[in-house]
């Protein structure tokens, strides 16, 4: 039986999952409404006028610890007979939305960047609200992989 990462980040497939991922990020952050999404906008094109690049890069460096995060969920859902994993992520979407900000939360914990980490401070207790609303896109996403 293969594992989520087996099939997620096999050499084949990685480039276009990361270009996805990144893509699915900016479109999200694009889309998303009220001054939350005006100051996410402002900070991506801030953030991408220095790194044209940082969506990329990354999912690139979080997309392997994520994709591992999701690997009880998706073994869970092997085992379930359901046939959509999108929908399966959604009704656990709870446990979903803290696996994945597990990843976040370790990565931040481990930077050396100060300031970064204040931001995500910051950030972090509307967080997983954000994860939720992403969750489903993340399915669909994942889904077309499989």
């Amino acid at each position: 039986m293969s594992s989520l990462a087996d099939i997620l980040l096999a050499a084949h497939h990685r480039d276009e999952l990361i270009t996805d991922a990144a893509r699915l990020v900016e479109q999200y952050i694009q889309q998303r409404g009220g001054l939350k999404g005006m100051g996410l906008r402002t900070g991506l094109s801030l953030v991408k006028a220095a790194k044209p690049d940082i969506l990329n890069r990354a999912s690139d460096r979080m997309l392997p610890d994520m994709v591992r995060a999701l690997e009880p969920l998706y073994q869970e859902f092997r085992g379930s007979g359901s046939g959509d994993f999108s929908v399966f992520l959604d009704r656990r979407a709870d446990t979903a939305v803290e696996l994945l900000l597990g990843v976040a939360d370790a990565k931040v914990a481990a930077a050396h960047n100060a300031a970064a980490k204040a931001v995500y401070q910051r950030l972090r207790s509307g967080a997983a609200d954000e994860v939720r609303s992403l969750l489903p896109r993340i399915g669909k996403l994942v889904s077309a992989y499989l």
